[in-house]
């Protein structure tokens, strides 16, 4: 009975399996199981049914799947950490199709758009793109799909939900397939709002900044122009006066006409110190560094610096030796600095005092050139005013004249040729200025400047001549008249506009024309090509004669074919070695 129940048994766990097992055929199964050694390993396993002699037969077939599963293990963290990183990204990505239609997108991006993921991936690129900036994203979008560049950076404005727009700059890199063409597109975006409002402003602030350095530059024009017009007249017929033989001047009134002279020449300093500062503020300043021989440059400085001093018998002693290196300077700017240490120490100091120039290597690659004098010093107080601009340090209380424009100018142009400046100077006993310059490699040319002749020249020629002057001021046309009559063999007619001007030159021949510049209707440079376009006239030396006197304008007309431009006020001394050397 036992052995009975026992194959009854038997008979149901056999039909129980081959149901289970015939449930199995025709799939794959993953599961666990146990190797000889102990080790859980995962399998797949497939059945499959055969009949053998009538019977049902199932064949079974394993594989060890481990390689694999690690493989997907990779890929799903791989997975994991790309959507983490493309979810908690800074930046909005998205991963584009060639077509511009959203694939994938992150809650950056979403957002920034004002979109949710749902309604973006119903959109394209284009939809949320700025249309002014559509053409430039299918552009570029193009080039990445033709394989023409690697990767694209541009910066584009994307549209919000709400319809508001904000700038962004866009990286987008092509994907490829296995066979290498091209696949879908990446994009990786940051708002650029900030940094193109900061731009807005910064280009706002320049273009400001830009029209009130024009409207200085205008304003210390028109102030030259201005001033220099009723300067050529004060200094013109102070000068006429000053040199006038026939009908000499007492003794008294060539004292006062110095007086006007010297107040004029302060003034047109003045004037000409601004527009220097000005120049170096606003960049504008034309240096030409060279290899300087310093013997020549101070010799020419000493020169005209003992020429003031011997009237106030001051004692300039030169202690700077004849083998000295040279520098690397601009010259005429190294001589403006240097004569206005000078003058200055000539200026401040007392009668019979004592002016020192020395010069010596002070460190690697610098010559330090040093002027000290017995003058009043500066007080304690003043010392870090001393380079303030028109600050005269208490000196515009004295009889000693000066625009407190000087020193602040000095720093400016040693700073500009790479030096530097310096000073120690005790209250009652006198200061000693500095100036750092640097040492050249090359050895220059030994320069000898030499001094133009304080007689005035009249004999300009010896047979007659003609000379047009055009000019629409009334007390400048006089002046001129008073030049030319103190000129043997030269004659003058003048006209007030150029049209005039032109006329007379067809009808009378002159043998030298000078043009005002700044003339009613035609301007003097517009003359100019008309004087040169005459038979009667195009071989004539044309001179300018300007108050104009900004750098930029004398280079201009200059460019525009003028012999030699010339600036009011006039110097008659100059304005008569013009003439002879045109005219001879």
């Amino acid at each position: 009975m036992i052995n009975d129940q026992r194959k009854k048994h038997d008979h149901y766990l056999k039909m129980h399996n081959i149901s289970g097992i015939a449930r199995m055929i025709g799939q794959s199964h993953e599961m666990d199981a146990k190797r000889s050694d102990g080790a859980i390993i995962p399998i797949e396993f497939s059945v499959s049914e055969f009949r053998s002699n009538g019977q049902r037969m199932f064949t079974g077939i394993i594989h060890d799947i481990a390689k694999r599963k690690k493989i997907e293990e990779r890929l799903r963290a791989e997975e994991r950490r790309s959507r983490t990183i493309l979810t908690n990204a800074g930046a909005g990505v998205s991963i584009v199709g060639l077509e511009g239609d959203f694939i994938q997108i992150n809650e950056r991006l979403c957002s920034m758009l004002q979109y949710s993921n749902d309604e973006l991936l119903k959109l394209s690129l284009y939809d949320v793109t700025h249309e002014h900036d559509i053409k430039h994203s299918q552009s570029e979008i193009k080039s990445l799909i033709n394989q023409e560049k690697e990767k694209s950076s541009i910066e584009k404005r994307y549209v919000r939900k709400d319809k508001s727009h904000f700038w962004c700059e866009t990286n987008i890199s092509l994907v490829v397939d296995d066979y290498g063409k091209p696949d879908y597109l990446i994009g990786l975006s940051v708002d650029i709002s900030e940094r193109k409002e900061y731009e807005r402003n910064l280009k706002k602030a320049v273009t400001a900044a830009d029209q009130a350095n024009k409207a200085k530059s205008e304003f210390l024009s028109s102030m030259s122009h201005e001033l220099r017009t009723p300067l050529n007249s004060i200094m013109g017929f102070a000068q006429i006066l000053d040199m006038d033989t026939e009908n000499p001047l007492t003794e008294k009134q060539i004292s006062q006409v110095k007086y006007i002279i010297k107040g004029g020449e302060h003034l047109l300093e003045l004037i000409d110190e601004v527009l220097d500062l000005a120049r170096i503020e606003d960049g504008k300043l034309t240096l030409s560094i060279e290899s300087v021989d310093l013997i020549s440059l101070l010799s020419d400085c000493l020169s005209f610096a003992k020429t003031l001093a011997s009237k106030k018998a001051i004692k300039i002693i030169d202690r700077v030796g004849d083998q000295q290196p040279d520098i690397y300077v601009d010259h005429l700017r190294a001589k403006q600095a240097l004569l206005n240490l000078l003058s200055n120490a000539v200026k401040y100091n007392g009668p019979n005092g004592t002016v020192w120039l020395d010069a010596e290597c002070h460190q690697q690659g610098f010559l330090r050139i040093r002027v000290t004098d017995t003058g009043i010093g500066i007080a304690e107080d003043k010392i870090a005013e001393v380079f303030q601009p028109f600050n005269r340090l208490g000196a515009e209380a004295t009889d000693v004249e000066g625009t407190g424009i000087g020193l602040v100018l000095t720093k400016k142009l040693v700073e500009e040729m790479g030096g530097e400046i310096g000073f120690e100077s005790l209250q009652g006993q006198g200061s000693s200025f500095w100036i750092d310059f640097p040492l050249t490699k090359e050895k220059s040319a030994r320069k000898t400047f030499e001094n133009s002749p304080d007689e005035p020249i009249i004999d300009v020629t010896s047979q007659s001549r003609l000379l047009l002057y055009v000019e629409d001021n009334p007390a400048n046309l006089v002046l001129m008249e008073a030049i030319v009559s103190a000129i043997p063999n030269l004659d003058m007619v003048s006209a007030h506009t150029a049209e005039l001007g032109l006329v007379l030159a067809e009808e009378r021949w002159p043998d030298v024309i000078i043009l005002d510049i700044n003339l009613p209707g035609m301007d003097g440079i517009e003359a100019l090509k008309h004087f040169y376009a005459l038979d009667s006239s195009k071989h004539i030396p044309i001179l300018a004669l300007s108050a104009d006197a900004m750098p930029s304008s004398v280079q201009r007309g200059l460019q525009a074919g003028f012999r030699d431009y010339l600036t009011k006020p006039i110097n008659v001394r100059k304005l008569q070695t013009v003439l002879k050397e045109v005219l001879s």
